[in-house]
């Protein structure tokens, strides 16, 4: 396991020209590996799996609408490798067509905290929203703060580092519930939070 990472690179040829007709992490000039790929052999980042008996590969699988692959992700491999996804090649597509990038994305945890549950009605309220994950990155896109039920925005933004707080000064004196909505990135699905009351008493 401490000699477990491997530099790699990959060359491709074809029956039609003598010479490589592409290659990645190699000099073809010299044969040594050049600005090479990586991995972790006994914790690659990337395993993808599917049905299999005698009579099929254990790397071909059949492209059909009823067909499924299980795929699993190793978070720190993952991250290590800046990796972009799963590659999938469909044989039968036509030209320009076969080569497909699955994005891989985490389940994020997205979390609304109010500077204080009690305010008198215009007060000031901070309220942060906080994304984080087990992607490796940093979540970035933009997060929303809704009335629950409601699909009107109350406020909306970027995130920076993970977070984005806002404020705001409820005009209306009752007990407001808040939700923040996550709109995900190239590492993270969509996501909420929980939701959060806060009271609006008279001032």
């Amino acid at each position: 396991m401490n000699h477990a990472r491997i530099n790699y690179g990959v060359v491709a040829y074809s029956n039609a020209a003598s010479a490589p007709v592409d290659s990645v992490g190699v000099n073809v000039g010299t044969g040594n590996l050049s600005h090479p790929l990586t991995t972790n052999v006994f914790r690659p980042g990337v395993t993808v799996t599917g049905d299999y008996d005698e009579s099929t590969s254990l790397l071909l699988f059949e492209d059909q609408p009823t067909g499924s692959l299980d795929v699993r992700k190793d978070v720190a491999t993952y991250a290590h490798d800046h990796a972009l996804g799963a590659l999938m090649v469909h044989f039968h597509n036509g030209v320009g067509t076969k080569a497909q990038r699955l994005a891989l994305k985490s389940i994020p945890t997205v979390k609304l905290k109010l500077s204080v549950s009690t305010v008198k009605v215009r007060g000031s309220v901070t309220a942060t929203v906080t994304v984080t994950g087990d992607a490796g990155f940093t979540p970035t896109g933009t997060v929303s703060i809704y009335q629950a039920g409601s699909s009107t925005r109350s406020f909306s933004g970027a995130l920076s580092g993970g977070k984005r707080t806002f404020i705001m000064h409820p005009s209306s004196v009752k007990t407001y519930i808040f939700l923040a909505k996550y709109s995900g990135d190239t590492n993270y699905i969509r996501s909420n939070s929980s939701t959060v009351p806060l009271l609006v008493t008279a001032s």
